[in-house]
Parts: structure tokens; C-alpha cells; sequence
């Protein structure tokens, strides 16, 4: 931190000044002056509320689910499902024909390669259609994706003894800056420890 004279601009240095009394002096027109420490600011991303959020409030429970918000072109995961899964069906395609009119290819390879591609273009369906839903109860919260069955299982987090639930944005979404920030959301327990609810939303 620079600290300049406001009476003659002159820059003041360590000798100079007073971390105690937060004062400086001048050395060269002798001029004695309060400073105040600038604070460094921390950059602060603004989160949107997901589009299409939609809330349920019952006697019970209160449901959450919205449609996360991504860019599927900049998505690798949709993107590189959505590649594979369409290789995929065309060489299946070319060896059902092969099979069909000469039966050259071994029958077993155009079916175990039309699996692969209908796992594969399934993930990009799950990735571009499904929604998150929390579910909060008095006691507990549940997180899951649906309405297709995902390849993770739904997260139930015990409430009983959280003071409070605490978030901060990933080291990775800040690096590299997502189009979508990812989270990780933690409960505060009575005892001072934190509960991981889940890591990367």
C-alpha cells in the first residue's frame, strides 16, 4: 500500500508512518495526516435465480426444482456424449448393413455397438433434460435430478442439530469461470463441525 501526502502529493515512506495512530508525516513539507487501510475487494460473481424455478410449499415439505442453467454447446460432458453417441450409431448402422448383405461382421458387434450409443446419446439426454429438485422437511433434504433416472443416486442430508446452510463458489468455477457458477453447500452443526451436503451443484 502507497500512501501519498494530500497536501504536497509526495509519496510518505515506512519510516514515515504510524501503523499505531494510523498517521504520517510529510518528510518533505512536514505536513502530519490520518490514513485509513484500503481494504481489498473481493470479486464477487452475480448468481442468477434459475429460469424456471418452481416452488412447492406444503403442510410437510417444500419442494425446489429448476433446470440447470447450462450452455449445452459449452458443456463437454453433453457435447462429447452427443459426439460419441452419434459415431456411435453410424458405425452401427454400417455394420448392421455389412451384416445384412454379407454377413462378414460377427452378429454380437452391431448390437453391443448400438448398446454403447444408446447409453451414450441417453447421458445427453439426461444432461440437457433433467432438473434438480430439493426437497427440505424439518428433518431432512433431499437432492436429486429427474424426471429420467440419472446414473447418481438422489443425496438425503439428516437435518437434525444444523444451525445453518453455508455455500461458497468452487475454487475450478472461479478459475476457470463458468457460464454457471458451481457451489459447495455445507450445514453449519451445534457442535461447530460442517456436514457436506454437496459439492459442485
Amino acid at each position: 500500500m502507497q500512501i501519498t501526502c494530500p497536501n504536497c502529493g509526495q509519496m510518505i515512506t515506512s519510516e514515515h508512518i504510524n501503523i499505531q495512530k494510523m498517521a504520517a508525516v510529510c518528510p518533505t513539507c512536514h505536513h502530519v495526516f490520518p490514513f485509513e487501510l484500503q481494504t481489498a475487494k473481493t470479486k464477487r460473481r452475480k448468481v442468477k435465480q434459475p429460469e424456471g424455478l418452481m416452488l412447492r410449499d406444503e403442510d410437510h415439505a417444500l419442494t425446489m426444482s429448476f433446470r440447470t442453467n447450462w450452455r449445452l454447446e459449452r458443456n463437454e460432458n453433453f457435447v462429447g456424449t452427443m459426439i460419441g453417441g452419434g459415431m456411435m450409431s453410424l458405425v452401427t448402422v454400417l455394420l448392421t448393413n455389412e451384416y445384412l448383405k454379407s454377413g462378414d461382421v460377427p452378429f454380437i458387434l452391431p448390437i453391443f455397438l448400438g448398446v454403447f450409443a444408446m447409453v451414450m446419446l441417453y447421458g445427453a439426454a439426461v444432461i440437457a433434460y433433467n432438473k434438480t429438485h430439493i426437497t427440505m422437511t424439518d428433518y431432512e433434504a433431499t437432492i436429486s435430478r429427474g424426471p429420467l433416472p440419472g446414473f447418481t443416486r438422489s443425496r438425503k442430508v439428516d437435518l437434525a442439530g444444523v444451525v445453518s446452510i453455508g455455500y461458497e463458489e468452487t475454487a475450478v468455477s472461479k478459475k476457470e469461470a463458468y457460464d454457471t457458477p458451481r457451489y459447495r453447500v455445507w450445514a453449519e452443526m451445534a457442535d461447530g463441525s460442517r456436514r457436506t451436503i454437496i459439492n459442485d451443484l
